[in-house]
């Protein structure tokens, strides 16, 4: 708008300006609140997804067999054998008495 004013040379009476300074502020945060409602739908169907895909994993993890007794404690036997404890220095003085 100043470019025009200063180009073709139109007057501008301060009403003018006021109307035009009032669409041209609407009209920016018309743009601003519909930006932000975008970004909103956005992150409310992101949020969906997740939690659809947390569902999916529980019930493809809840349908999933529990391992048997056996199968647990071999497990563990692994665990243990891949993972040595450090023993603790009371548990160490307990074993030379």
């Amino acid at each position: 708008m100043l470019v025009c004013m200063v180009a073709f040379r139109t007057p501008m009476t301060p009403l003018g300006a006021c109307g035009s300074a009032l669409a041209i502020g609407g009209s920016y945060l018309y743009a601003t609140v519909k930006q932000q409602e975008k970004a909103a739908e956005v992150k409310a169907a992101q949020a969906a997804a997740d939690a659809d895909r947390v569902s999916e994993n529980l019930e493809a993890w809840s349908s999933q067999p529990s391992p048997s007794s056996a199968e647990a404690e071999a497990t563990a036997r692994k665990l243990k054998e891949a993972l040595p404890l450090e023993v603790s220095p009371v548990e160490a003085a307990e074993e030379e008495e």
